[in-house]
């Protein structure tokens, strides 16, 4: 009970789903789902294996990625655009072991600037006089708290992303507070 286990697919398998990391729970059972690694190759022809097809949803909007092969970049259209503005795209990678990398969605307009500025803070550090290393303080957690209650409640119409991107600070912040009463 408590014991966590990591799995890796052996050398010439590819990794095709389930979770890394599972700890056995108190009832017994390991966590989340089994590790399924398979063989490039069937009765030797190369198997094709591809990336799921996944919705992101990102500060860009919702971008739909279709299965790809592995080893390919997808490239799509972003999901909307300024008007009068060329529409950009975006693209993300298919990894040799069947995983998606991260998306590339710079050349994507943000959904709004109260996401882009939810976006940046999403990204931002904690930190104690922006030193690495170092406790962040009640100060720099109440400022940091501050700074995201005006980007929310600035005008603009909250949309689904922006809420999901508050979650996340709300998250960061907790965390930060955690370490800071330690």
């Amino acid at each position: 009970v408590a014991h966590r286990t990591r799995t890796h697919c052996k050398h010439g398998l590819v990794w095709m789903g389930g979770q890394h990391s599972r700890i056995c729970q108190i009832n017994g059972v390991w966590s989340g789902s089994p590790a399924v690694c398979v063989t490039p190759v069937a009765a030797g022809k190369s198997k094709v294996v591809f990336c799921p097809a996944v919705l992101e949803s990102t500060g860009h909007g919702l971008f739909h990625w279709p299965e790809t092969r592995v080893d390919e970049v997808r490239t799509i259209s972003c999901p909307f655009a300024v008007e009068g503005e060329v529409v950009g795209l975006a693209s993300r990678q298919c990894t040799g072991s069947a995983v998606w990398a991260d998306s590339n969605t710079q050349l994507c307009p943000y959904l709004s600037k109260r996401s882009r500025q939810l976006q940046k803070l999403t990204e931002a550090t904690i930190s104690h006089n922006g030193t690495a290393g170092r406790k962040p303080s009640l100060h720099s957690l109440a400022t940091f708290a501050a700074r995201t209650q005006a980007i929310i409640s600035a005008n603009g119409v909250v949309n689904a992303e922006d809420i999901r991107m508050t979650g996340a600070l709300v998250e960061k912040m907790m965390d930060a507070a955690t370490y800071v009463l330690l």
